[in-house]
């Protein structure tokens, strides 16, 4: 489970990384596709981690905190789609939001690792 969540995190680093570099060279909408990418890397791991990983070395509090973020962001999109004003809205706020999401679970991630670490597991 350890090289598990030290792959995850790595990716999850170099595909932030990767998709903001890859954003400031390109200056088109393009650069949007690494919302998704890092994104679904992000939830995916969300439920691995809850679903597989020993509860020991999870940061609970962090991670409820980030599930119900994720539950807010699905809410006000779904609420978004009622108006399209509203929505435009939503999509911006995201623009600017969801990527200190990504960033905070990465650092969730590399916290966890950490742990595992100082557990010698």
């Amino acid at each position: 489970m350890k090289a598990f969540k030290q792959i995850d995190w790595m990716m999850q680093a170099i595909l932030i990384v990767a998709c903001t570099s890859y954003g400031l060279i390109q200056h088109d909408y393009t650069a949007l596709y690494g919302y998704f990418a890092v994104g679904i890397w992000q939830v995916l791991s969300f439920f691995m981690h809850y679903l597989f990983t020993d509860r020991r070395y999870l940061l609970l509090k962090q991670r409820r905190l980030y599930g119900i973020t994720l539950l807010i962001l699905l809410g006000a999109t779904a609420l978004g789609m009622l108006d399209a004003g509203a929505l435009i809205l939503v999509l911006i706020l995201m623009l600017f939001f969801t990527p200190v999401v990504a960033i905070a679970y990465c650092c969730i991630c590399c916290k966890e690792v950490k742990l595992m670490s100082d557990g010698k597991e």
